[in-house]
C-alpha cells in the first residue's frame, strides 16, 4: 500500500480533524469500531484505492481492536499525533456534550423542543461530576484516549513520530501550521480563500443546536445553519474523501436526512433580511429554496411565519448564552481534581506513564502546558 502518512487523532481536540481532512485529496479514515467482517473489506480499499494517508480516531475502543486498526497500516510512513495540554482535553470533555435527541425536524412552532437537543452526561449543563466517568468508559471516553506511550509501540510501521499541539492550529496561526505541515507531510497547499474556514471554531456554541430544519406547511422547510460555512460545503467533504465508518466531527449531522431537505445552494436564499428580522448578532443563516420567495412572503404576511422565526431567534440567543455561561473552566477541574484524590491518582498514574516519550522528544509541548504543570505541581504538594 502506498500513502505518505498516518494521522492519529486523539479525541477532544475540536478542530483538528476538520481542518487537516479540508486538505485531502483521497484519505481512509480507519474507524475506532469495526466488525471482523470488515477488516478485510477495509484491507482491499487500501490495496485497490490510492490513499494519500490515514487517519484514525482514538476513541473508546478496547485494545484488541486497536491492535487490528493499527494492522492495516502496513506502510512504513511518518506519523502524526495531535496532542493538547490534559487538563484543558478533560475541560473540553465535559464542556463537549451530545446529542440528546435524533430529530432534526421540527414544526415551525416548536422552539422549545428545536433547542433541547443537548446534554452533559444526563444533565442540562456541564457539570464536573462528569470527570468520574472516566472510571466507567463513557461521556469523555475511556481512560485509553491517554495511553500514548503504550499506543506508540503497537503502530509498528512508522518510520517516525511527529506531534502537533493544539496550541498550533487555534485561531489565525491554524492557517500558517497548515501550510507548514503540508510542505512536511505533502499535503495540498490550504487555498487562501478557505482561511476564514480554517480559522474558525467548527465545534462552537452552535454545536448540536445548528443544523435544523422547521417544516412551515407541507411545501415549505427552512434551514437553519450557522453562517460561518454551509451544511453542504461540510457534508460535501465527508462524501468526497470518506469511504469506511463516516468522518469525525461531520458524524454529528445525520447526513441523509438533512440532504433530503437541504436546498440547492444554488436555489437557497438567506430570508433573514426578507423577512426583516433581527438576527441578534448570531452567526446564522435562515435559507428556504428561491422559488418559494412569493409563497413565504404571504405566509410572513398571513401566519405566524415571522413571529415564530424571531422568537425562535431571541430563544437560541438565550440558549446560547446559558451554554457559554455554565461552561467549566480549566481552574475548576484541578480544584475538582485536588478534592477527589483518588480520581487525581488515576489520571497521575496515566500521565506519568504515558507522557514519556513526549516528554522524551517534544518536552517544549509538556512544559507550555500550562495547567498540567499546575496540576503535576499540585500533585507533588499533595502526595
Amino acid at each position: 500500500m502506498e500513502y505518505w502518512f498516518f494521522f492519529w487523532i486523539e479525541r477532544t481536540f475540536g478542530t483538528t480533524c476538520i481542518s487537516l481532512s479540508m486538505w485531502c485529496f483521497y484519505h481512509f479514515s480507519i474507524q475506532h469500531k469495526i466488525r471482523k467482517k470488515d477488516y478485510y473489506a477495509a484491507y482491499q480499499t487500501l490495496l485497490t484505492n490510492h490513499i494519500n494517508f490515514l487517519t484514525h480516531i482514538n476513541y473508546m475502543q478496547d485494545k484488541e481492536n486497536r491492535k487490528h486498526i493499527f494492522a492495516l497500516a502496513d506502510a512504513k510512513v511518518p506519523v502524526l499525533i495531535n496532542l493538547r495540554d490534559p487538563i484543558g482535553r478533560l475541560k473540553h470533555g465535559i464542556n463537549h456534550g451530545w446529542y440528546k435527541s435524533n430529530q432534526w425536524i421540527y414544526e415551525i412552532n416548536q422552539h422549545k423542543e428545536a433547542l433541547d437537543r443537548v446534554t452533559y452526561g444526563g444533565q442540562d449543563k456541564p457539570h464536573l461530576d462528569l470527570l468520574e466517568s472516566v472510571l466507567k468508559n463513557k461521556n469523555i471516553g475511556n481512560i485509553s484516549i491517554w495511553e500514548y506511550h503504550q499506543t506508540i509501540q503497537e503502530i509498528r510501521n512508522a518510520s517516525s513520530i511527529h506531534y502537533l499541539d493544539m496550541q498550533e492550529i487555534v485561531g489565525k496561526r491554524t492557517f500558517d501550521t497548515m501550510t507548514q505541515l503540508s510542505q512536511e507531510f505533502r499535503f495540498p497547499l490550504p487555498k487562501e480563500e478557505d482561511r476564514k474556514f480554517y480559522e474558525s471554531k467548527i465545534n462552537n456554541q452552535y454545536r448540536y443546536l445548528l443544523p435544523i430544519i422547521f417544516r412551515v406547511n407541507e411545501e415549505i422547510k427552512i434551514l437553519v445553519e450557522q453562517s460561518t460555512y454551509n451544511i453542504e460545503f461540510i457534508l460535501g467533504l465527508n462524501l468526497s474523501s470518506s469511504i469506511v465508518g463516516g468522518f469525525l466531527a461531520i458524524n454529528d449531522y445525520n447526513k441523509n436526512e438533512l440532504l433530503n431537505h437541504t436546498f440547492s445552494i444554488l436555489q437557497d436564499m438567506d430570508i433573514i433580511s426578507q423577512l426583516n428580522l433581527d438576527s441578534l448578532g448570531l452567526q446564522i443563516k435562515i435559507l428556504a429554496d428561491k422559488k418559494q420567495s412569493q409563497e413565504i412572503a404571504y405566509q410572513a404576511n398571513h401566519s405566524n411565519l415571522k413571529n415564530d422565526l424571531q422568537q425562535y431567534l431571541f430563544a437560541l440567543k438565550e440558549k446560547i448564552q446559558s451554554i457559554e455561561t455554565n461552561k467549566v473552566t480549566e481552574s475548576q477541574a484541578l480544584e475538582y481534581l485536588k478534592e477527589h484524590k483518588d480520581l487525581r491518582k488515576i489520571y497521575q498514574t496515566y500521565f506519568e506513564k504515558e507522557f514519556v516519550h513526549i516528554k522524551q522528544v517534544r518536552p517544549d509541548i509538556v512544559e507550555s502546558w500550562k495547567y498540567y504543570q499546575e496540576f503535576e505541581r499540585m500533585c507533588a504538594e499533595l502526595d
